[in-house]
């Protein structure tokens, strides 16, 4: 195939199966170059045609290869569990490309040795697309390779999950999209240039001096209309933060118990 997935925000297909018990368990994988994009799946039922939907958020880089933007083969993978026949007819392939004002941006790494940072990066992903989708919203979720400055100049936030070590040409296009009015949420580590232009000064992490130390957010009143006034949040550490004066408010303090 010829694909360019670099805004899709989910792949679906029907499926058909029968004799499902042959089948331990069952991968898509897209080709990109030298690399595999993989997402885990099963038949939801058997002996009939069903309809199966991935978000590309539950898609894992499987070996790194040249972006989204550049699928070139696509191969589904069923497991043998018992040495028996099974049956399965695919049709219908289809992709979601969500025109919306807002994209999801997933950091993917391409050195090996990131490889647990990227699990960071694809799980926080993952959990804010799942909550979004829940809402009733679906986004465009774009990996950093394949961010340009036309896919930011159609939008108006940009969320992103999780940011450790942002490369440096990323890290141009999001200042260059601030300077021009965009808005972003972002979590984690900050570039310098971003964590400024949003009005924030890091301080370096820090790690809880006990238990429970950061186990809640408390929301400053009116600050953000509609939030509640406590969020539940148990972490170990932090990325220690305070606003810029003239240009950073505080939303809210953390908080020793709920």
């Amino acid at each position: 195939v010829s694909l360019d997935l670099s805004t899709a925000s989910a792949i679906s297909f029907d499926v058909y199966g029968e004799r499902l018990q042959a089948i331990g368990s069952a991968q898509v994988y897209l080709r990109s170059g030298p690399g595999w994009y993989g997402c885990s799946w099963f038949p939801p039922g058997e002996g009939k045609w069903c309809h199966v939907r991935l978000l590309k958020s539950h898609f894992f880089v499987d070996r790194a290869g040249a972006g989204w933007a550049r699928i070139d083969a696509i191969r589904f993978s069923p497991w043998a569990m018992k040495r028996e026949n099974a049956v399965l007819y695919v049709a219908n392939l289809g992709v979601e490309r969500p025109t919306a004002p807002a994209i999801i941006l997933r950091q993917e790494y391409t050195d090996a040795a990131k490889k647990s940072e990227q699990g960071n990066a694809d799980k926080f992903t993952q959990t804010v697309a799942d909550l979004l989708e829940a809402a009733g919203i679906s986004l465009p979720l774009v990996n950093s390779p394949d961010l340009t400055a036309e896919m930011l100049a159609k939008v108006r936030v940009v969320l992103v999950p999780y940011v450790s070590a942002l490369p440096a040409d990323v890290t141009t296009l999001l200042t260059e999209y601030l300077d021009a009015g965009g808005k972003i949420i972002g979590s984690f580590s900050l570039p310098g240039p971003i964590a400024e232009r949003l009005g924030v000064s890091q301080k370096g992490w820090r790690g809880a001096a006990f238990p429970g130390e950061f186990s809640s957010m408390r929301f400053v009143d009116g600050e953000l209309p509609g939030v509640p006034r406590t969020v539940g949040q148990k972490s170990w550490g932090l990325v220690q933060v305070a606003a810029i004066e003239g240009r950073g408010t505080v939303a809210a303090w953390w908080a020793l118990g709920g």
